[in-house]
């Protein structure tokens, strides 16, 4: 059992010296950089994560756009929003281009990031530092505000920094976006619905939050089954239809009958 122990410690000591070496080693590397060297990959470094923390972000905020809201969009008043989408539609109607140039630069950024952090860290310092960095600063922090309120504000405002690097690497990323649309052709999200969804999708607007009245939305839902409707199933049988005398003379009894009623239109006979 002591065997075992003594075993056991000698392997933790050997541990802790060989990491000592090795940090003295990082550290007495380090120590001959000046401080110009030092700033210089410090921002060098800052900048590679921040870039691919804009590509990453700008990946997932582009390629979840609704493109067919953006078509909608096109036949507004508001020329702030047509213009918006114009610039928008412009970029997505590329959709392998402008994932290969976004994935290509968030890459890049991701693996150079390492090499520029161990001229300042320790190797193992320079790993954990990148890992962290590119997980919280490049990943969930740029995903969660570009998918956000103001998604296609920032999406508007990055399309030239888009068409820069898509000009950058064209020599790389054309190739790339014409092979994938020759392979799997040209991206389309174009969304159909059926008469089922249309219903459903109008049944969601059923509330005066939206501006929509219930008989409206009933009327709606109604024309769509406007072929398919029996007429005798829609009319009011004669006999409970309430009609008014032509001859009849308007007294107050008459009035009240008619905002018992709140008809809008009322046969004469």
């Amino acid at each position: 059992m002591s065997f075992r122990r003594t075993n056991v410690i000698r392997r933790i000591i050997l541990a802790l010296l060989l990491f000592s070496t090795l940090s003295r080693a990082a550290e007495s590397e380090h120590s001959e950089l000046s401080t110009m060297e030092y700033i210089v990959y410090l921002i060098i470094s800052i900048f590679l994560c921040s870039l691919a923390g804009v590509c990453s972000g700008l990946t997932v905020g582009y390629l979840s756009i609704n493109k067919q809201s953006l078509v909608l969009w096109l036949d507004l008043p508001d020329q702030d929003k047509v213009m918006k989408a114009k610039a928008i539609l412009g970029v997505l109607e590329h959709h392998h281009l402008l994932l290969s140039t976004l994935l290509l630069t968030n890459a890049l950024c991701m693996e150079a990031l390492p090499i520029f952090l161990d001229k300042l860290v320790p190797a193992y310092l320079a790993i954990f530092i990148s890992t962290l960095a590119v997980l919280i600063v490049g990943e969930v922090i740029p995903q969660a505000y570009c998918t956000g309120p103001n998604q296609i504000s920032i999406a508007y405002t990055m399309v030239p920094f888009v068409k820069f690097f898509e000009f950058i690497f064209a020599i790389f990323v054309r190739p790339i976006a014409w092979f994938l649309d020759t392979w799997l052709g040209h991206h389309e999200d174009k969304v159909v619905l059926t008469k089922e969804n249309m219903k459903t999708l109008l049944e969601l607007h059923n509330n005066k939050e939206y501006g929509y009245r219930p008989e409206e939305i009933s009327i709606l839902q109604k024309i769509l089954d406007i072929r398919t409707i029996p007429v005798e199933s829609i009319m009011t049988p004669i006999n409970k239809v309430f009609m008014i005398d032509s001859d009849a003379t308007i007294t107050s009894a008459l009035i009240e009958n008619l905002q018992k009623y709140n008809l809008s239109i009322i046969p004469l006979y």
